[in-house]
């Protein structure tokens, strides 16, 4: 797909992201996101085995057959396990109003306003933007970090490689774990 916004049929605008979609990498055995190399690999060699495995963290997922076969990880946010949509493009992390409440008793919050959040097809929803001072997502502390809160109990929840451009995440499909290589 390409996105292009045109004026009298002049190019103005186009976008240089690649959508693969889940349904494209299912048919590999994991799929690993080297965001330090700038780099995706996708393998069909069997389950995904860390070189050292003292340097990677490992969740279990599962896919939703009900929303077009959503990732859901069971991750740890801020002290408590979430099982949250994973989406490996888009922002950083976005929680319902239910997962806020889970978590928000464990933050300290130094800014709440009022924003908005786009998803992929450019539909809005009203939200609110809470800076933290310290969020801990997986073995992984994000000073400062940026959550977006959906004013829906069951809302729009999603988490994406946003937090993790300093490191390397792999889908593994054979064992249904979610990787992420910790900070040296």
């Amino acid at each position: 797909q390409q996105w292009q916004f045109r004026v009298l049929s002049i190019p103005i605008y186009k976008a240089t992201d690649i959508i693969l979609g889940r349904p494209f990498m299912k048919f590999f055995d994991y799929v690993m996101f080297d965001n330090v190399k700038h780099k995706a690999v996708f393998s069909k060699d069997g389950a995904f085995k860390p070189d050292n495995p003292k340097l990677w963290s490992s969740y279990s997922f599962s896919e939703d057959p009900n929303n077009g076969d959503t990732i859901m990880v069971d991750i740890p946010i801020a002290g408590n396990i979430l099982t949250i949509p994973f989406d490996s493009c888009g922002g950083k992390l976005t929680l319902n109003k239910k997962q806020w409440q889970v978590i928000e008793q464990n933050l300290t919050v130094k800014r709440l306003k009022k924003a908005n959040f786009t998803i992929y097809n450019g539909t809005t929803f009203p939200c609110k933007k809470a800076t933290i001072s310290e969020l801990s997502i997986a073995d992984k502390i994000i000073k400062n970090a940026d959550v977006l809160i959906n004013n829906e109990p069951e809302g729009i929840c999603v988490f994406s490689l946003g937090y993790f451009q300093d490191t390397v995440v792999v889908l593994d499909f054979v064992n249904k774990l979610f990787w992420i290589k910790k900070a040296k």
